[in-house]
């Protein structure tokens, strides 16, 4: 769709909805006129219809009091002045008697069948009907075969007759409701006129409108347009060279002067999208490798063990695993890469190889003697052959089947929660950061400590730690140690989810991998 058409749409749009809106104004008042004045009609007339049956029944009464024998008799004798009175082609008048039985009726059928409008198909019949027989006069509505009716109603109560100088008592006292209906089409004809005569004043205006908006446009704008949609092809077309020639000084000539500006940066823009997809494509392969190679069962029948890591958009190397490949004890790891992106998540799988090969080749080995052998693999292959710097915190953890937990290699704060005590523990990591020298020798240490039946330790990254809320205050250790305190009666996936959640309500961007290891003696 061009602009062109744009425009000239958008003008008529204008012109067309203020002559909508009152033409739609006027017909609605125009409706509440016709409506007020043919109300106004149907009450005259049922008034007098009124004082015309009464005259017409006294004078019967007088000549002949003992005619009354039947309600229906008596409306059979004014049935024929009844349908004479018209007010227009679709209206007529009709009674009903106290039960909502038809009495009188221009179709006559609704009279011998003894119809009665309470009982009709119509809700809206059965409404006015209830409001005849209740009310003494009204006006109202209705639906029914013949479309959308007003009604207009005054109830006639005969009780005595006034014959010379003595009262005439009837057998029975009458008690009647008289309608006058009248059609909508019939009331709102002169309405649906005014809606054309609108329709056609509008149609006239749209298309004057339309001429002579196509020629302004054509004249003032469509030029300098046609050179912005040439411009804007030959760039698409990767023609950076190009040039935007327009000299008029209004708003398109600006456009114009900023095009030729965005053509120079263009170039600028484009080299930098493409080091940004380079880059976005190493983060994406770099969170493959960090969460493809995470363990994705965690079983042993000794401890209850439960993990998740949280990847940040720029992947911050972290890692842990489990391996159980003896009956007699379990291998855990957690530690967190230097850097971020690719490198950070190629070093992070070199750690897991290695752990992984180690420990399948050795089961045996003690947890000093695989922090040393890893260590080996990730500075050789790190700093010998990558030529980077990167380095790693990792510790290695072993735990038999009676809650023996041989530890070695340098990371935070073990914490663990004491079932009978109902304490934390910390327990520290000491050493050297993997990678950083070939050799570890004696600057790595072993440790060990003890988990009693329903103790919990937990192994986490700093991405907990160091979460930051709006204020840039830290998640600090404290406040982990006290809730792994408040929970430290829960199973391993309740207390690994009240900390990540409790984390993630805290930090306001995550900057960070955030990673937890939650082991529960059984």
């Amino acid at each position: 769709m061009s602009i062109k058409f744009k425009t000239l749409l958008f003008i008529s749009l204008i012109l067309i909805l203020p002559i909508t809106i009152l033409g739609l104004f006027s017909y609605i008042e125009a409706k509440n006129g016709l409506e007020y004045l043919a109300q106004n009609q149907m009450q005259i007339l049922a008034q007098n219809q009124v004082t015309t049956i009464r005259s017409k029944l006294e004078f019967i009464i007088r000549s002949n009091p003992d005619i009354l024998n039947t309600e229906d008799v008596l409306a059979s004798l004014i049935e024929d002045d009844l349908y004479k009175i018209k007010l227009s082609q679709h209206s007529y008048i009709f009674i009903i008697n106290k039960e909502g039985r038809i009495l009188l009726h221009p179709r006559r059928e609704k009279k011998f069948l003894r119809e009665n409008f309470l009982e009709s198909k119509y809700q809206s019949v059965v409404n006015v009907a209830k409001r005849m027989i209740t009310e003494n006069e009204g006006f109202d509505n209705f639906v029914n075969e013949d479309g959308f009716m007003y009604l207009y109603f005054v109830k006639y109560n005969q009780g005595e007759v006034i014959s010379g100088s003595s009262k005439i008592e009837p057998k029975y006292t009458l008690d009647w409701t008289i309608a006058v209906v009248m059609s909508q089409k019939d009331v709102l004809i002169a309405a649906r006129k005014i809606q054309i005569i609108f329709f056609i004043v509008s149609l006239i205006s749209l298309i004057v409108t339309i001429i002579l908006g196509y020629t302004l446009i054509n004249f003032v704008l469509i030029k300098n347009i046609n050179k912005l949609v040439i411009a804007t092809r030959r760039i698409s077309e990767n023609d950076e060279s190009f040039h935007l020639n327009i000299k008029s000084k209004d708003e398109i000539g600006y456009l114009g002067k900023s095009f030729n500006e965005m053509v120079i940066e263009l170039k600028t823009a484009r080299d930098k999208l493409v080091r940004q997809e380079i880059l976005k494509q190493e983060l994406e392969l770099a969170a493959k490798i960090q969460t493809y190679l995470l363990p994705k069962r965690m079983e042993s029948k000794n401890y209850d063990i439960s993990a998740k890591m949280l990847p940040s958009d720029q992947v911050g190397g972290d890692y842990y695993d489990f391996l159980n490949i003896t009956d007699q004890r379990i291998w855990l790891g957690i530690g967190d890469v230097s850097g971020h992106g690719l490198k950070s998540g190629l070093i992070m799988m070199m750690a897991q190889t290695a752990f992984n090969t180690i420990l399948l080749s050795n089961p045996d080995i003690s947890s000093y003697d695989l922090i040393v052998q890893v260590n080996r693999v990730l500075y050789h292959n790190v700093h010998d052959r990558m030529g980077e710097d990167n380095f790693m915190t990792l510790s290695f953890l072993s735990a038999d089947n009676y809650g023996n937990v041989i530890h070695a290699g340098a990371h935070l704060d073990i914490m663990i929660y004491r079932n009978r005590t109902e304490k934390i523990e910390k327990i520290k990591t000491s050493g050297v950061w993997l990678g950083i020298i070939p050799e570890l020798g004696d600057k790595v240490f072993q440790n060990q400590f003890f988990l009693e039946k329903n103790d919990v330790m937990i192994l986490y990254t700093d991405g907990i730690i160091e979460a930051m809320d709006s204020k840039r205050n830290l998640y600090e250790p404290e406040r982990l140690e006290d809730l792994f305190q408040k929970v430290g009666k829960l199973s391993s996936n309740e207390i690994r989810d009240v900390i990540l959640n409790d984390v993630l309500e805290y930090l306001d961007i995550q900057l960070d991998d955030i990673s937890i290891v939650v082991v529960k003696k059984k």
